[in-house]
């Protein structure tokens, strides 16, 4: 009965089984649990959470923010959508992640056992480090759980016992005697006795091996027609008996020396033919034939006869019958071009292209007549133009009217049709453009 033991030199895993034991009160046999630990040096903690994520219920990313409690927005969605989409899959650990940051764990907590200095406050539960420490005790730890066979065949084992050669089966050999050798004879026909005459050699099958061409150098060679120099200066060196290695500087050029003149003898030079110079002929030109211009003759002018001035009929005089009222000419500034005093008509934006720098917008004006339907959506379009023109800086611009119309056919049926009209494209970079090409428009 272990009463009395050591808890120092105690492995990790020996401890954590003590401690299960000790927070279990159904064991019976409390006493042989203890010695069976403290005697098995490898034991090792039968794992009661398999299948289980050991980071179940923590934060896999200590600087993650807390967004559980974050309002949820309604996902807008788009026109173009086919169908439910998917959530984004969280990242987790692997199996392979998991059973690798138990490794380091326990590589850590075996190194804190043994007092190792200069190791980090805590592993943070990460699945690798870069502590050189706990990467050796890591492998210590596998090398230890998973040994590497040795590749190849196994060494044999060496014993100095005596080496005991297997009898061989069957009969055994004949023992050798000095008695004569017996020559066995031959079978078959006996060979030809030879005889000095004179041997005849086989004709060779087949074609006859083709006889190298001698070149034109090599048989000036032969017939000593051709003497070998060698330059002056080449340097001859001497490898063997009769064989001789000349070395040629090829950088430089070969110089030929003058032949030498005899003493009282003049050098011959060679004597110039006399140049004959043939005298250039000029070209003569060609006399220039100047053909005179003919100048255009104008053709009279004729001066249109004046028509007569036409006889205006006499204007009727009108007699009032009452005295009509003074027509008042308005004022420019009693005319609101834009339409305030008007309802302003709804709009919505029906379209985005090119990151925004496209936008269609639709004005549904009320019910009322076409001139001030026409009058009253010029407010709405001056304010979106303002609206644009400070998101963007500077926009160009069309406006498109649609006329719904509709025609009675019979039998109580109605045909509806369309027309569009396009105006010019307007550009405004400030709100003074907007405000001149509104009046102009209007």
């Amino acid at each position: 009965m272990a009463t009395n033991f050591d808890m120092n030199n105690m492995t990790v895993e020996q401890l954590m089984a003590l401690s299960e034991i000790v927070d279990d009160s159904d064991i019976s046999d409390f006493e042989d649990e203890v010695e069976k630990i403290t005697n098995d040096e490898f034991y090792r903690v039968a794992p009661k959470d398999k299948d289980k994520d050991p980071f179940e219920g923590e934060r896999q990313f200590i600087d993650e923010g807390d967004r559980s409690t974050d309002p949820r927005r309604a996902r807008r969605r788009p026109l173009n959508e086919k169908g439910e989409r998917g959530i984004m899959p969280t990242w987790k650990y692997s199996e392979r992640q998991k059973a690798k940051a138990l490794l380091v764990e326990e590589a850590y907590q075996s190194l804190l056992s043994q007092g190792v200095e200069g190791l980090p406050p805590t592993m943070g539960g990460r699945w690798r480090t870069d502590d050189p420490q706990v990467n050796a005790e890591m492998k210590r730890l596998e090398n230890i759980r998973n040994p590497k066979r040795p590749r190849g065949r196994p060494p044999k084992a060496k014993s100095d016992a005596k080496v005991v050669i297997p009898k061989k089966r069957g009969r055994p050999p004949k023992a050798k005697v000095d008695t004569k050798v017996v020559i066995p004879k031959k079978r078959g026909r006996p060979a030809k006795v030879k005889s000095e005459a004179e041997v005849v050699i086989p004709k060779k099958r087949g074609r006859p091996p083709k006889v190298k061409r001698q070149t034109v150098a090599e048989r000036f060679m032969s017939q000593n027609k051709i003497k070998l120099s060698i330059p002056a200066d080449s340097v001859i060196t001497q490898v063997g008996p009769n064989k001789y290695t000349v070395t040629v500087d090829l950088s430089r050029r070969p110089t030929r020396k003058a032949p030498e003149v005899p003493k009282g003898v003049t050098p011959w030079r060679p004597v110039p033919k006399p140049r004959t110079v043939f005298p250039k002929e000029r070209p003569v030109p060609k006399p220039r034939t100047v053909f005179p211009r003919e100048r255009p003759v104008p053709k009279p002018r004729t001066k249109k006869p004046v028509p007569p001035p036409k006889l205006r009929k006499p204007v009727k005089v009108m007699k009032e019958v009452k005295e009509q009222p003074v027509v008042i000419t308005p004022k420019e500034h009693e005319i609101d071009p834009f339409g305030t005093y008007l309802e302003k008509p709804s709009y919505r934006k029906i379209e985005t292209a090119a990151n925004g720098a496209a936008v269609t917008y639709s004005i549904t004006p009320n019910f009322m007549d076409p001139l001030d339907q026409m009058t009253a959506s010029r407010q709405v379009v001056r304010g979106i133009l303002v609206n644009e023109l400070k998101r963007m800086g500077g926009l160009k611009y069309t406006e498109t009217i649609k006329v719904r119309m509709s025609k009675e056919i019979g039998n109580d049926k109605t045909k509806k049709d369309s027309v569009y009209f396009k105006s010019k494209t307007g550009t405004a970079t400030n709100f003074e453009d907007i405000e001149s090409t509104q009046l102009r428009t209007n």
